[in-house]
């Protein structure tokens, strides 16, 4: 919801720009939601208000957050990977 009221401003303000930019922008804002919050914190606004937060898999340290590159990977190929099988990984976490 947070994300979308986001990503909503930003494309009417960017609606004047060209395509590419207002792209650029969008990746960048869904980047800095999705991994910049689980990144400082261990779980974006939502997952916080659902009690749940990201954990490194090779730490067992408290308050461990897990690498940018994992988030990274995680946000993109992860997404598209559930996407492909129609939203089944999110049903099943």
């Amino acid at each position: 919801l947070i994300y979308g009221a986001v990503l909503g401003l930003a494309k009417a303000l960017l609606s004047k720009v060209d395509l590419e930019m207002g792209r650029a922008v969008e990746i960048a804002i869904y980047l800095g939601y999705f991994v910049g919050l689980t990144k400082k914190f261990g779980q974006t606004p939502g997952k916080r208000i659902c009690g749940l937060q990201i954990l490194p898999v090779d730490s067992a340290e408290p308050g461990a957050t897990p690498s940018i590159r994992s988030l990274v990977l995680r946000e993109t190929i992860g997404r598209a990977i559930c996407a492909l099988f129609l939203g089944i990984g999110y049903i099943v976490m």
